[in-house]
């Protein structure tokens, strides 16, 4: 047979028998690796990278709140301490105040005007408009106002004039003294019971001539002062039997002015036995005013303990003196105190 008559599908060349199995027999066989993944990628077993931004977002949230709250604690604390601070500091105030206060009122019963005033201008600097502090300012002033200054010498050249008016009948005469007309005013003053003006005119002879009948003046001058407390311990002043309002403090200022003549002067007590037993009297309720008045000022204060210690003593006296319709035993209960316990 020719190739002419051989099937078209036997016209391509065959691979001789057996070369193929060679073939594959020879052929080396190539291990190729696994790609590794690149440096930096997840794994299989990592969660994905928006989890973990998650996390992180978590975490730094929770840190910020943390740091808040820490934050809040930390201003609530030192509002706290501030306001302890401010309270401390407005209760030393005040017991500043109530005491300086008390000594203020002290120091005034006792005389003591000019301490007195500064005091009440310390705490009128502090706290204006603190109790009743303008009133005795204002009685203070009026007090060292009308109050005649002795002049230093007895040649003094200048002459005291009195805050009562004279009258043209006092006008002094070339037969008599200015210092004897001074006197006879305040005779005639005394007489009338009107012993503000006493003290004053007793004031000018003194001033003009401190040794024009000296025991007389003392005597008169330790009657009148005496007299006037008297008036205004039993709050029965209205303005023409001396000043006006309340004039406790003034009062006890008068007791004690008596007290330090007749101490100079003992003839004036002794030879007069009525005398002494009204300035003994008036020395006794001046104490008891002064106590009251003190525990009047550091109940305004605050300072309730210091205030009913006091008062029980003068209640137990014994004692319940009062003023205006408020007595020592109301003041006790005001303390939170009871009488005579």
């Amino acid at each position: 047979m020719t190739n002419l008559d051989q099937p078209a599908s036997d016209t391509k060349p065959k691979v001789p028998a057996g070369l193929r199995e060679a073939i594959n027999t020879t052929q080396p066989k190539w291990n190729v690796p696994e790609p590794s993944r690149p440096t930096g990628l997840l794994g299989d077993d990592e969660p994905p990278p928006g989890r973990c931004l998650l996390s992180l977002l978590v975490i730094g949230a929770t840190s910020c709140l943390c740091a808040a709250v820490v934050a809040l604690s930390a201003l609530a604390g030192y509002g706290d301490e501030l306001d302890n601070i401010q309270t401390k500091e407005a209760n030393n105030r005040a017991v500043e105040i109530g005491t300086q206060y008390a000594l203020a009122v002290q120091n005034e019963a006792q005389g003591a005007l000019e301490l007195a005033r500064d005091r009440y201008i310390f705490i009128e600097t502090k706290q204006p408009g603190y109790g009743d502090v303008q009133p005795h300012l204002t009685q203070i002033a009026l007090v060292l106002s009308a109050t005649p200054t002795p002049s230093p010498s007895p040649t003094a050249t200048s002459t005291p004039t009195p805050t009562v008016e004279i009258s043209p009948a006092a006008s002094p005469t070339p037969e008599t003294s200015q210092a004897e007309e001074y006197f006879n005013n305040a005779q005639d003053y005394m007489l009338g019971g009107l012993y503000e003006e006493t003290i004053e005119w007793l004031d000018a002879v003194i001033a003009v001539d401190p040794t024009y009948r000296r025991f007389e003046v003392d005597r008169m001058l330790v009657d009148a002062l005496i007299s006037q407390a008297g008036i205004y311990f039993a709050g029965v002043n209205n303005g023409s039997n001396g000043l006006e309002g309340n004039q406790l403090a003034r009062g006890i200022t008068f007791v004690e002015r008596a007290k330090t003549i007749s101490a100079a002067n003992p003839d004036i007590l002794s030879s007069d036995t009525e005398l002494k037993r009204r300035a003994d009297n008036a020395s006794f309720t001046a104490f008891v005013v002064n106590g009251y008045l003190t525990a009047q000022a550091y109940l305004a204060g605050g300072l309730t303990a210091q205030a009913l210690t006091i008062l029980q003593e003068l209640y137990a006296l014994p004692s319940d003196w009062g003023y205006a319709g408020v007595k020592i035993s109301d003041l006790i209960i005001q303390a939170g105190g009871t009488p005579g316990s």
